[in-house]
């Protein structure tokens, strides 16, 4: 999907990642999750923004371009369990659980309607 670009501009990242990071903080028990797109991934950025991850900071000509070799600035952006938890309170419950039945997550509708919840 992340390379197809028929799903490109769609908002499909901001409508699955939020169901994998619930997935890694409330079942996976990790503490801390980084992204690291490069610098002129616009979209990229703009997503991690949205949903409200904190920027790190910029690893400066970290990455070789694969197309012409020319180094590239890479970001560094980061989201800890209780920052999450504290953006997603109005369907979370007492444990920090989302409160997603597992059948909606087959159905991209139910998918939506859960998210608007938490936005």
């Amino acid at each position: 999907m992340i390379g197809d670009k028929e799903y490109w501009g769609k908002k499909v990242v901001l409508e699955t990642r939020p169901v994998l990071i619930d997935h890694f903080f409330n079942e996976r028990g990790i503490d801390k999750i980084v992204g690291q797109p490069l610098a002129r991934n616009i979209p990229a950025i703009f997503n991690y923004k949205t949903e409200g991850w904190q920027l790190e900071g910029v690893l400066k000509s970290h990455r070789k371009s694969m197309a012409d070799g020319k180094r590239l600035d890479q970001m560094q952006f980061a989201m800890l369990k209780d920052e999450w938890r504290a953006g997603r309170l109005p369907g979370v419950d007492a444990r920090g659980w989302a409160e997603v039945p597992l059948t909606a997550l087959l159905e991209p509708q139910e998918i939506r309607k859960q998210i608007q919840l938490f936005t």
